[in-house]
């Protein structure tokens, strides 16, 4: 149905783009879409610092910098028929409203999956982003109380209300639901820690609990951090396991 579809142009569709800061760009992954090839948007800005961040260039990223919206259509209608997705990230992309409208013309245009990385502490976005959405994927970093710790501006209680409301718009949700906590032993790494977490998982999602790799975090802090032993974090998923009854539990060392 969609190989009579004429390319968007320049000016049809970048009234959608024109708030969103698109900051790179990858023409192709095998990784970050489960069991697609894709394409990958970064996006700029985020309300969190985590020190263990892998992608600190993209905080603030000058205009001069940023994909123009041509550009990210050129990237799509080059793709079509090669591609089975596109990954949208950051940074953070809750802050880009614009890729609601984004995300709808994607869909409508081409025979694309998408899929969202986010920290899921904006469910109003999360809930206008889901009609477009095949896989979601949330960053849970840690406890509400310890959000403050990776640059939060918000109380305990206001990161826990996001982040049950986050849980509870992707209960229902039809498609892919990945939860992802890097374990990065300042603010996680004990079974108490992660006890306490699950509550915010919804029933449907996968949960990756992710070695922390300091080689590449954007602060001097955690590169001078040693990341946990694959062994630690292997005895900790498999704890969890057991004590939740949930076997969707997994462990990404990167060795």
């Amino acid at each position: 149905m969609f190989h009579n579809v004429q390319p968007i142009g320049p000016s049809e569709g970048s009234s959608a783009l024109r708030e969103v800061r698109f900051a790179g760009f990858q023409g192709t992954t095998l990784i970050d879409f489960p069991r697609r090839i894709a394409s990958i948007f970064f996006v700029s800005g985020c309300d969190l610092r985590c020190p263990y961040c892998h992608n600190g260039a993209l905080f603030s990223v000058p205009e001069a910098d940023r994909m123009p919206p041509d550009t990210v259509w050129a990237e799509l209608d080059k793709r079509r028929g090669f591609i089975d997705g596109i990954v949208l990230t950051g940074g953070e992309p809750s802050l880009h409203p614009g890729l609601v409208a984004f995300a709808r013309i994607v869909k409508e245009r081409y025979p694309f999956e998408v899929k969202l990385d986010t920290n899921g502490l904006n469910g109003d976005f999360l809930r206008d982003m889901l009609p477009f959405l095949d896989h979601v994927a949330i960053d849970l970093k840690t406890t509400p109380d310890r959000y403050a710790l990776l640059g939060s501006s918000l109380s305990p209680e206001e990161v826990n209300g996001r982040l049950v409301r986050t849980r509870e718009l992707l209960t229902a949700f039809p498609g892919e639901v990945e939860y992802r906590t890097t374990m990065y032993p300042p603010v996680v790494g004990d079974i108490e820690t992660l006890r306490a977490m699950m509550v915010f998982v919804p029933p449907n999602a996968d949960l990756y609990l992710q070695r922390f790799m300091p080689d590449h975090a954007w602060s001097e802090e955690a590169r001078a951090v040693t990341s946990f032993e694959p062994t630690h974090i292997e005895a900790l998923a498999m704890e969890l396991r057991r004590e939740t009854g949930r076997d969707r539990i997994f462990v990404r060392t990167y060795a």
